[in-house]
């Protein structure tokens, strides 16, 4: 099952700070589904890195995005993260030109 988010404008933000919130976004999506095993695929290094435990969150403004996407990842029997890159992500590419509601 592939699951997106909604889109919908986020206030001045960063690149990271997005994609932190498009993976709450989905990974809400996925629990309010029933979803029990979740593979991530992104395009953000950073993010996907983070998530991996392979780097630690310095920013202090992707503190609290990084915990509650660990916090929502452990309530899933099966959480994978996996990088993609942003050339070979159509799928993501395809959902970011969609018009926002």
């Amino acid at each position: 099952m592939e699951i997106h988010g909604g889109g919908g404008p986020l206030e001045q933000c960063t690149n990271n700070t997005a994609e932190y919130t498009a993976l709450i976004r989905a990974l809400e999506k996925a629990l309010e589904l029933g979803v029990d095993c979740v593979h991530v695929y992104g395009d953000s290094q950073l993010v996907v890195r983070q998530m991996s435990g392979l780097y630690r969150v310095k920013a202090p403004h992707l503190k609290p995005l990084h915990e509650r996407a660990l916090e929502l990842a452990r309530k899933f029997s099966q959480f994978k993260i996996q990088w993609v890159p942003r050339g070979e992500n159509r799928v993501a590419d395809r959902y970011s030109r969609l018009p926002l509601d």
